[in-house]
């Protein structure tokens, strides 16, 4: 309702790697691993989505592995159905994808694998 409101229609979504199809993509089982040692965090990531996919958002939701305190890299590797693994995500990096994603109309309606 408050997005509504605000006239808000646009979202792009920090989710999880290890939710939905990403929890096969993981090396090693690594999604198996997420879902097995945080249940309750991965159920309510899985929530969060359904609930913005069946919204009238024009949403992207951005899957990242594990996040870091580290430096920008600009190394990022983004992409629907991606492999990924516990290589650390800089935090800088993923806000400044999630900014340059929230002007492209291309990445409307996708879930993006960030690793």
């Amino acid at each position: 309702a408050a997005r509504a409101e605000a006239g808000v229609s646009r979202l792009v979504l920090m989710g999880a790697a290890g939710v939905g199809n990403s929890v096969a993509a993981g090396v090693l089982g690594l999604g198996r691993w997420l879902q097995w040692l945080m249940p309750e965090v991965m159920a309510d990531k899985e929530r969060q989505e359904a609930l913005v996919r069946g919204s009238a958002l024009h949403w992207t939701v951005l899957r990242p592995a594990r996040l870091s305190h580290a430096p920008a890299s600009g190394q990022l590797h983004v992409g629907e159905n991606l492999r990924w693994g516990w290589r650390g995500i800089p935090r800088e990096d993923l806000a400044a994808l999630m900014v340059r994603l929230a002007a492209d109309a291309s990445s409307v309606g996708k879930v993006l694998t960030v690793a």
